[in-house]
Formats: C-alpha cells, sequence, structure tokens
C-alpha cells in the first residue's frame, strides 16, 4: 500500500490498485495518518472477532470458538442449543412464505432443555450433532423422500458419536422468533437448496452465534473518501468549519433545544449538523419524521440510517404514518414483517420492465437501511445520487463506517447522544488510542485521540466548542417522571433536561399494587416508590460470576407484582422490563419468571423482556427492573462505560432512563459504591427513601 509493486499485481486487479495508489499518493500527511489509523483498528478488531483474547476473562473466543471452546463451556455461557429435533422442513418455500420469512426450517427444542441468550434477529450457526438412523430418516424424510436418504444412512444405521461444527456441513441461519414455551425454534435460511437427505440425514442438530464481517467494507470506504475531491475531504474530517446559515446571527447565538429550531437549523445547514437528543426527547418521533417530511416536500433525495435494524424499523413506522414513500435496504430476516413490502426485491419485483424498474429506484425519495445494509449495495450508489443523509444512533457507529456512508451524500444530519451507549468495540482503551507518532498531529487537526470513540462525538465536541450554529441539543423530555430524570439530568446532562408534562409531576398512587404484607418491606416499598433499590449478596448456589440467583427471585417477585398491579391494562411490551448486566442472568431470570408464570397462570409474566442494557438502548417501559449482577470489584471495569473525560457512565445513564414511572434497582452496594456514578445514584435513593433493607 505506503510502496506498491504493481507490476506484481494480476492485470485483472491492476487498474484498481492503480487507483488506489494514485488517491493516496495525493493525500496529505494528515489524511494519510488518518486512514492508517484507522485500518489498524480495523484489523485489530477483526483479529479479536475471528480469534478472540484469551487474556480476556470469560471471553468467548471469537469466532474460532466455535472449534475450540468444550461443550461445557459453552453451556456456562448459554452459547450452545443442541438435541434439536427438525420437526418442519419449508426450505424451499417462497419468499412471501410465513409474513416474508421465506425458506425456513422449524425444530423442536427438548423438554427442559438449556436456556440459551438467542434472540430473534440473530445470525446462528445450524450443524448436526448425530447422524440419524435408516428408520429416523425415513421418518424424518416421508415415504417419498426414503430414497433419498437410504444409501446415505445404511452406513450409519448405528452410529451415535456426536458430531461437532468440524465433522459437517454448516449452514448460516437466522432465529427468526423468539423461542418461547412451546419449545419451537423456527429459523431462516438463506440457500433454498438444501439437499434433503442433508436434512434428514441427521436426527439431532445444534445452534451457536456466528460472526458477521464488516470490515472489507471499511476498507473500501477509506478508498472512496480519498477519492473525493479535496474540499470534501477536509469537509468530512472536520478540518475547516462547516458554512454558517445565510440567517445565522453571529453577534447573538442561540442554543437550539426545542425540535422545532433543530429541525430548522439542521435543514438551514448548507454542509452538516449534529443533533444530541438525551433520553426521551422524542429525536426519532418529531425531529427525524419531520425532517424525512420536509426533505421529500423540498424534493431531496434522502438516506435514512441508523445503527440497528430495530431502530430503522421504527424509522420506518414514522415514515408508514407520515404517507411518506420509501424503499427499505436489507434482508427480510433482519426487517419486522410490518415493513418487508418495503424491501428492495419486493418493491421491484412485479415490475415487468428494466425501465421501469429504474424508474421506480430513481424517483423513490427516501431509502432507508442500516449503514451496514446500505454500505453492502455499491450498486445503488451507482444508481442514484443522494442530496443529504440523515443518521439516527449516530453516537453508537465507529469512524470507519461513517465516513463510507456520508461519501454517498452531498449533505449530512446526524442524531445522536454520545453520553449513552457508545460504539461496540472489542479491543482495550489503551490499544485503540491513536498511536504516539501521530497523536498530535490528529488531536490538533481533528480532535480526534481514541478511534473507539463515535465520528458524531467528535464532531459534536468540535460544533460545541466552536461552531455553534453547527448542533443542538433537545432538552424536553417525555419520557420519565421527574423523581426520575434527575437521576440523570444534575450528574449527565448538567441540569440542561425539563420534563414540560403535567403527569411527570404526579404522585405514584399506591392502590393500584398489591396491598403487601406487614413483614414484606421490598413488597411494601413497591406500592408507595417511585425508586427503590435491595441490597444483595452472592449465593452458594450462583455457578458463575455473571449470575445472582438472589437478585433473579427478587427481580422475578416483582415483576410478578407488576403484572398483578396493573391487572388487564398489563402489557409485555410496554409495562414492564427487565435489564441484566450479562446474558447469563438474563437466561436465569427468564427461567424463573416461567416457573411464576405457570406457577400463578399468569402467561404474561413470561412474556416479560429480559436483557442486556444494550439491547434496551431505545425502548422504553413503565416500569424498569435493572439487575447490576456485581459480585466482585474487577466486573465493574466491564459493567461501566465511562466517557473519554470520565463525567458520565453511558450504560448507567441508558439503564436507568428506560423507566417511565418507576425503576427498581438490584445489587450488592459494598461493591457498586466503589463505582463514583453508582454510588451518587445509591445515594439519591437512600435519600429518597426507596432503601429496602432486607
Amino acid at each position: 500500500m505506503l510502496r506498491p509493486n504493481l507490476a506484481a499485481i494480476p492485470s485483472f486487479n491492476r487498474e484498481k490498485a492503480e487507483k488506489t495508489a494514485n488517491v493516496w499518493a495525493a493525500a496529505d500527511r494528515t489524511e494519510r495518518a488518518y486512514c492508517l489509523e484507522l485500518t489498524r483498528f480495523a484489523a485489530r478488531e477483526m483479529r479479536l472477532a475471528l480469534l478472540g483474547d484469551e487474556g480476556r476473562p470469560g471471553d468467548a473466543g471469537g469466532q474460532a470458538g466455535l472449534w475450540l471452546l468444550p461443550q461445557a463451556r459453552k453451556h456456562q455461557n448459554f452459547s450452545l442449543l443442541d438435541e434439536l429435533e427438525l420437526i418442519e422442513d419449508h426450505s424451499n418455500a417462497p419468499d412471501d412464505a410465513r409474513d416474508w420469512l421465506g425458506p425456513h426450517l422449524i425444530f423442536q427444542r427438548p423438554e427442559g432443555g438449556r436456556e440459551v441468550n438467542f434472540r430473534a434477529g440473530d445470525t446462528l450457526i445450524l450443524y448436526p450433532r448425530r447422524r440419524a438412523t435408516l428408520a429416523e430418516a425415513q421418518g424424518l424424510a416421508g415415504a417419498s423422500e426414503s430414497a433419498n436418504v437410504e444409501n446415505a444412512n445404511e452406513s450409519a444405521a448405528n452410529n451415535v458419536k456426536t458430531l461437532s461444527a468440524l465433522d459437517a456441513q454448516v449452514v448460516k441461519v437466522t432465529l427468526a422468533e423468539d423461542l418461547g414455551a412451546d419449545g419451537r425454534v423456527v429459523l431462516a435460511v438463506r440457500n433454498r437448496r438444501m439437499a434433503p437427505r442433508y436434512l434428514h440425514g441427521h436426527s439431532h442438530w445444534a445452534l451457536e452465534p456466528d460472526t458477521y464481517d464488516t470490515f472489507r467494507r471499511e476498507w473500501a470506504g477509506l478508498t472512496a473518501f480519498l477519492s473525493l475531491p479535496p474540499g470534501r475531504r477536509r469537509q468530512l474530517l472536520a478540518r475547516t468549519a462547516p458554512r454558517p446559515p445565510q440567517d445565522w446571527d453571529a453577534a447573538h447565538p442561540t442554543p437550539a433545544t426545542e425540535a422545532s429550531e433543530v429541525v430548522k437549523r439542521a435543514l438551514a445547514a448548507p454542509d452538516w449538523f449534529v443533533l444530541c437528543g438525551p433520553p426521551g426527547t422524542g429525536k426519532t418521533r418529531s425531529v427525524l419524521r419531520e425532517l424525512a417530511v420536509r426533505l421529500v416536500n423540498d424534493d431531496k433525495s434522502t438516506l435514512l440510517a441508523a445503527y440497528t435494524n430495530r431502530a430503522v424499523d421504527e424509522i420506518c413506522e414514522q415514515l408508514m404514518d407520515a404517507g411518506l414513500p420509501f424503499i427499505r435496504i436489507g434482508s427480510r430476516l433482519s426487517t419486522s414483517p410490518a415493513y418487508r413490502p418495503y424491501l428492495l426485491d419486493n418493491m421491484i419485483r412485479d415490475l415487468p420492465t428494466r425501465q421501469m424498474v429504474r424508474a421506480r429506484l430513481t424517483s423513490t425519495p427516501l431509502y432507508v437501511g442500516t449503514i451496514s445494509s446500505l454500505l453492502g449495495r455499491p450498486e445503488l450508489f451507482q444508481l442514484k445520487q443522494f442530496d443529504v443523509a440523515v443518521v439516527d444512533e449516530a453516537s453508537q457507529v465507529l469512524e470507519g463506517p461513517m465516513l463510507a456512508l456520508l461519501a454517498k451524500a452531498k449533505k449530512f444530519i446526524l442524531i445522536g447522544d454520545h453520553r449513552q451507549l457508545p460504539a461496540v468495540v472489542t479491543q482495550e482503551a489503551e490499544t485503540s488510542a491513536v498511536a504516539p507518532a501521530v497523536a498530535d498531529l490528529l488531536r490538533e487537526q481533528l480532535g480526534l485521540t481514541n478511534l473507539r470513540n463515535s465520528y458524531f462525538e467528535r464532531l459534536f465536541r468540535r460544533a460545541e466548542a466552536q461552531w455553534p450554529y453547527a448542533h443542538g441539543t433537545l432538552a424536553n423530555q417525555y419520557r420519565a417522571h421527574a423523581d426520575l430524570a434527575v437521576l440523570v439530568n444534575d450528574d449527565f446532562y448538567g441540569g440542561q433536561l425539563r420534563s414540560p408534562a403535567p403527569w411527570q409531576h404526579a404522585s405514584l398512587n399506591p392502590s393500584a399494587w398489591p396491598v403487601a404484607s406487614p413483614a414484606d418491606a421490598f413488597g411494601e416499598a413497591l406500592r408507595r416508590q417511585r425508586l427503590v433499590f435491595v441490597p444483595t449478596r452472592r449465593q452458594p448456589d450462583d455457578l458463575s460470576q455473571k449470575e445472582s440467583s438472589q437478585e433473579a427471585e427478587l427481580a422475578a417477585r416483582a415483576a410478578l407484582a407488576v403484572v398483578q398491579g396493573y391487572g388487564p391494562a398489563f402489557d409485555p411490551n410496554a409495562t414492564l422490563g427487565i435489564i441484566a448486566s450479562y446474558r447469563n442472568q438474563a437466561a436465569r431470570i427468564r427461567a424463573r419468571l416461567a416457573q411464576l408464570a405457570q406457577q400463578h397462570e399468569l402467561p404474561a409474566l413470561a412474556q416479560v423482556s429480559v436483557d442486556t442494557v444494550e439491547r434496551y438502548q431505545g425502548s422504553q417501559r413503565e416500569v424498569i427492573i435493572v439487575s447490576f449482577c456485581c459480585h466482585h470489584e474487577h466486573q465493574l471495569e466491564l459493567m461501566v462505560s465511562p466517557d473519554e473525560i470520565g463525567q458520565v457512565d453511558r450504560k448507567l445513564n441508558v439503564a436507568v432512563t428506560r423507566a417511565r414511572q418507576q425503576l427498581v434497582l438490584l445489587g450488592n452496594e459494598l461493591v457498586l459504591n466503589r463505582a463514583p456514578h453508582h454510588a451518587a445514584l445509591l445515594a439519591r435513593v437512600q435519600a429518597s427513601g426507596g432503601w429496602v433493607e432486607r
């Protein structure tokens, strides 16, 4: 790359190599240093994704863990679901089968099987665990297909050897539905030409997590960035100031905190605008929706992107409600059924000519998808030019992929909150820091110090310090009661947040809850306090540091009280959510909820969402229960997520801002008090009277 030997490159790749060499030669010192740092960072992430980190406690071994980790360790990590039996084969189903799910397989879990940490939408690897006997194979395939499997099973009729992922063909699948009490496992498959002798030649199957490689797209994105004109490159790197709007009054700058003013400034910005939307301020439902409406009215071709498929689904919901035309980029497996008709393939399926297909694609003003999905469709950008890119969840996107996407549009608007969950990074902060040799250069020129920080955060901080017309922060939050909003307003947001709705200042109504016995301090606290904390300790039956049986029991008891208290008004998708620090703990809580649901004949209790804080960003519930499950001080390193200056714990911020009416916290206060932000939170709980001694 630095000294390319073009003569040694095969002729079919030489033209691309020459182009890369030419744009590299034209880049200046800052651009070269920036691109090399991004390349090194992505290479380290790729290595860890494939091989894991042996020196890190609890590391799952990356993709290599599929064949290196022992079965017991996989079960302990809740990452192996085995002993599955195929009960329905729909691998040849049409694309519109089962709400546009398409080809799929249905397996049955064994009764009383192990818990796993798989969720709908997860990409998994399916492989056989045992070969079928001839009789089993004929029963699985049916009489009409028995001839296809007979030869394959004659030699293995009595073979009951347990197979691993290295012993047979593996299949990439997607979990189509959350695992339910009926034990059915619905898997969407990409390969509709699966051989019957493969499917029906095995009696039992296993599922394990898969990895998804996006690193090569990031490297390709750097070449696309270097191919831009020099002025555009400087603008994307924020080396030069963005142009102010024509009506900007530099003598009397005012902050943009209202949604209407933010939309006005974002649309007026000639180059770019960054919007910070704290929890519950309606950045997707109000700002992004209004931006889309205005951009369509102004005849602008627009990319609408987000980091997660769930956020993209929410964008689609807003576009449908506003009656706006759009095309969704992505796979049917990662798209909610309501929005699958808007997928690109379905939008052009019935068009008879190429001219009509081109007309549909070029005339549609809005394209929606995850950043990964959009970058995976380079042909889209060859066909269509985009005026504006609007990116939601921008604070979760690293420099590389964000730069690759923004290079496709003339202007961009970023929406996020750098005080909430950061981008997902595997390597340690020390290794993701900018190399000492170029640290001063990139800090002075770009404000870049660590590659684990998002592109959004870097631009927001530069705009906040130098360009007041290029940023805004929403101040009105409509999610949480004021007694809960204060938990983060003062410490994390500098007192900027306001709670304008009357209900946010109303008293809690204890009559809506079951009456607790005089000896049940926990139950009484749930009836009378918006904020509750219960101290816990590790128990002898806790199998690992990532589990707490005591917290699982308390969380289940609190959940039961919520279900009983809300009665017919209880909605598992809106009323209650449980956040656990580890997937292991989440699985243990789900198991206990299932037991109580059966015992009390309350099926809604088993439908309560129990997940990690990462999966809860963007969600809200009336009541949130948090199981910290932190037994030792060293666990705090993984549980906390401080920003670069230590002002905010971003994971804690997300965890406590999911609740609208009540927040229940469970944990070991002796350990939690060693983390400054958790200690401050517990002090607030104690002052409010919500501390429950047990």
